[in-house]
């Protein structure tokens, strides 16, 4: 990467980053770190710098490859953004990415944005929604729940190195109403198994939150409701519990 064009990245600094571009060939912008590599954008991103990554975004036209670009961790610059937890700066991402889909209205081009940003996995298996939630970033998971709505169908399913989706992640952070606004979107996650064996509706039960396990059994009970019960040496009062969780839903 040239030098000047990462510390212009490292620094925020807007005025250098239009003088390099100015100065040098556009094939500029695609250069990376010799470790990491990261763009100027994934650099930007991660340190919040805003409007450099405004008028980095303005000066690519709608080039969709540098936004979906991954770096040697799988990430993405909305990864590196979501993780540390700069909302304007994903919004800005987000905004962009979505302006690309509506004015190249192809499948290429839908498909790439699907993938890179909502859905896009690192390589633990991470997608954006896993780490905003993971980091209890409410406004970022509500960014990319409003923004992504065509592709959460996908997201939400999409499990980690670990197995777990973005609902496990809310259950194990106890973040009630993120799960219960997973649930509404795709019920199907609620049964999702990981590495483990532990289906979000297993984790909910475990840790108590009556809330979502009601929620869950609303949307339609399966096996592991069960299989819960025993695994929680619950089994000789299933009777109970199945009246708990089961008839106010009949």
């Amino acid at each position: 990467m040239d030098p000047e064009l990462r510390k212009a990245a490292e620094e925020g600094d807007a005025v250098m980053l239009t003088a390099i571009l100015s100065a040098n060939s556009p094939d500029v912008v695609y250069s990376v770190t010799p470790i990491g590599y990261n763009t100027a954008l994934h650099i930007a991103a991660s340190n919040g710098h805003l409007t450099f990554v405004h008028h980095f975004l303005f000066n690519m036209s709608i080039d969709v490859e540098l936004i979906v670009s991954w770096n040697s961790d799988g990430e993405t610059p909305v990864h590196l953004a979501v993780r540390v937890g700069h909302l304007e700066v994903v919004r800005q991402l987000v905004q962009y990415d979505v302006a690309i889909m509506l004015l190249e209205c192809t499948e290429e081009i839908t498909m790439n944005v699907n993938v890179g940003h909502i859905a896009s996995q690192n390589t633990d298996g991470d997608t954006p929604l896993h780490l905003a939630v993971r980091g209890r970033h409410q406004l970022l998971v509500d960014r990319l729940l409003q923004d992504y709505s065509y592709s959460l169908e996908t997201a939400l399913i999409r499990a980690n190195k670990q197995g777990n989706t973005p609902l496990h992640e809310a259950l194990f952070n106890q973040m009630t109403d993120t799960a219960l606004q997973l649930l509404d979107i795709n019920p199907r996650c609620g049964y999702i198994q990981n590495s483990t064996v532990e289906s979000p509706f297993l984790v909910a039960f475990w840790n108590g939150l009556d809330d979502v396990v009601n929620k869950i059994a609303a949307q339609g009970l399966s096996l592991d409701f069960l299989s819960a019960l025993h695994k929680l040496g619950l089994g000789k009062n299933i009777g109970k519990h199945i009246f708990k969780y089961v008839f106010p839903f009949c």
